[in-house]
């Protein structure tokens, strides 16, 4: 699996949104439980929300991706730290 992430959820068109839902979750869906529900996809977009980048360590632990990609600033508690892809 491959794990996409980026920070807010209107980074996302509406329209991929809308016809690849299964393609994309948030960070809080996953920690309350619905793991399991996306183990078998090929790829999964996480919205993580702004803020600390913990969430990169409990993604590789619940899920050991094979990549994860950053998008903008997803993750990082500030500009001038972010990773740009």
């Amino acid at each position: 699996m491959v794990i996409i992430c980026v920070a807010l959820e209107k980074e996302l068109p509406s329209s991929f949104k809308q016809k690849h839902s299964i393609y994309w979750t948030r960070l809080r869906e996953l920690k309350s439980g619905s793991v399991e529900k996306f183990k078998h996809l090929p790829f999964l977009i996480v919205i993580t929300g702004v803020g600390k980048s913990t969430h990169i360590s409990w993604l590789i632990d619940q899920f050991s991706p094979i990549e994860i990609i950053n998008i903008g600033t997803a993750g990082s508690t500030s500009l001038n730290k972010a990773v740009w892809c």
